[in-house]
């Protein structure tokens, strides 16, 4: 476990140094962790992340993680402009986030379907419309 944990470090230190050099769908998938989930719990992050691999596979959505990303009226943060990153250690942990997910957690877990999320905060109209799965953090999930 212990070589595990020092491996994980690594990867972490190799990626978030490669952060201004990410691939378009990688930088995307990092905007959305970053933007819904920071501050939430790593299993949140992940959450996020692989709800949005979800979607990418899922026929009733765009086919790539950018468009899924922008597709209008599902994540509110791309309705604004001049989005600063204002946490250097959250957006390195969201590229993080992004590419391991993206790598290796995604082809690994096929236990996860959900398609939708929600801040707790917030009470959407569609959320009577879904099977609800679980609340991690502050969002709730979907299918």
């Amino acid at each position: 476990m212990k070589k595990f944990l020092i491996f994980m470090v690594g990867a972490a230190v190799a990626l978030c140094s490669q952060a201004g050099t990410l691939d378009q769908e990688t930088r995307c998938l990092a905007q959305a962790v970053y933007w819904e989930a920071r501050g939430e719990p790593w299993q949140g992050k992940v959450a996020v992340a692989i709800t949005t691999l979800n979607r990418v596979k899922h026929p009733g959505f765009p086919k790539t993680i950018c468009r899924v990303v922008y597709q209008p009226h599902q994540y509110a943060w791309t309705h604004h402009r001049n989005l600063k990153i204002t946490s250097k250690r959250d957006w390195e942990e969201a590229v993080f986030v992004a590419t391991l997910t993206r790598e290796t957690l995604y082809t690994l877990n096929h236990n996860f379907p959900a398609l939708y999320f929600h801040n707790t905060t917030a009470k959407p109209a569609w959320r009577h419309q879904h099977t609800r799965l679980v609340q991690i953090g502050k969002h709730i999930f979907y299918y």
